[in-house]
């Protein structure tokens, strides 16, 4: 019916079936549908292009996440159509959608992004795509689309697996770092003063869930993702600040915000793995010794720690 039927001419109830229907042979009859290759993808492009009602969107979102993991093909209609799908579905990022409390509508915000958080990491064919519009919503003033965005970077994480987002990894950190610590590439010298205004930095959502994306990033991708952190300068521009001078010349708050920024992303870093928890230690923990004149080398420290787990 995709050759014979504009679907997005039709009135809200028949567009629904129609999506319903395609959903269906999607779900229960993928043998049969696969032949149709080609045809199949297009047609869904231009049946689910322009949608807007939320029932609809979330049929449309399913099909595309569907017909995604019916052709893993490289050679495969998903891959060839992949930009054309995704073009689609990455308009309605980050989902906007509200609607009078009078209404009687059983689809939440939450019903939505979740089912496009499934479209976007439904195909590895969609991940050249979808990361670079993650990050570029990461930095948008609005708090809801800087949070869905790690919300689905951290997904994608998980389902792309560590080759496809070690390509990635760079502009991911970059991206991270400005976030937690309240800047947008700002020199190491503003750094202190930028930090101090962000009263809830502990608490936010933001902060929370770009923690968790760390988190996930370091245990996937081991060193890779680890030696961005340790070896970032403003990462060890914090830790020179309190290493290297007791007097950080700025009110006790301002100190407090500085260690608060530093200490979160050493904590879970370590907390990553057994590996980088050993790496955080023998990077940060003789240098906080050595402020304090106690010269004590990290293998030293190490082995007194295993000694006094046995």
């Amino acid at each position: 019916y995709l050759e014979n039927l504009q679907v997005q001419s039709l009135g809200q109830h028949d567009r629904k079936l129609c999506f319903e229907l395609l959903e269906c042979l999607l779900d229960r009859y993928p043998e049969a549908v696969v032949a149709q290759g080609d045809h199949l993808v297009y047609g869904i492009c231009e049946a689910i292009e322009g949608e807007k009602d939320p029932h609809c969107l979330m049929h449309a979102f399913h099909i595309v996440e569907v017909v995604a993991q019916t052709f893993p093909d490289p050679a495969g209609p998903v891959a060839s159509f992949a930009e054309d799908l995704f073009d689609i579905i990455g308009r309605y990022f980050p989902i906007h959608y509200t609607h009078p409390k009078s209404e009687d509508v059983d689809v939440s915000r939450d019903d939505l992004s979740r089912a496009l958080m499934l479209a976007f990491s439904a195909s590895p064919f969609f991940e050249p795509l979808a990361v670079p519009l993650l990050l570029e919503k990461l930095s948008s003033d609005l708090p809801l689309a800087k949070i869905d965005s790690l919300k689905y970077l951290s997904y994608c994480t998980e389902i792309y697996g560590a080759d496809r987002m070690a390509k990635h990894a760079e502009a991911i950190w970059n991206s991270l770092r400005a976030v937690i610590y309240n800047l947008s590439e700002e020199p190491l010298s503003s750094l202190a003063s930028d930090l101090s205004n962000d009263k809830h930095f502990q608490g936010n959502a933001i902060t929370d869930e770009a923690l968790v994306l760390l988190q996930k990033l370091v245990s996937q991708q081991n060193n890779g993702f680890l030696n961005l952190v340790l070896e970032d300068e403003a990462v060890n521009g914090l830790i020179n600040l309190i290493t290297v001078s007791r007097n950080f010349q700025c009110s006790p708050s301002q100190q407090e915000q500085k260690l608060c920024a530093v200490g979160n992303v050493l904590s879970v870093v370590a907390k990553a793995s057994t590996t980088s928890c050993t790496r955080v230690f023998e990077t940060v923990l003789p240098r906080l010794l050595g402020s304090l004149g106690l010269g004590v080398s990290s293998n030293v420290l190490l082995e007194d720690a295993v000694d006094r787990k046995s």
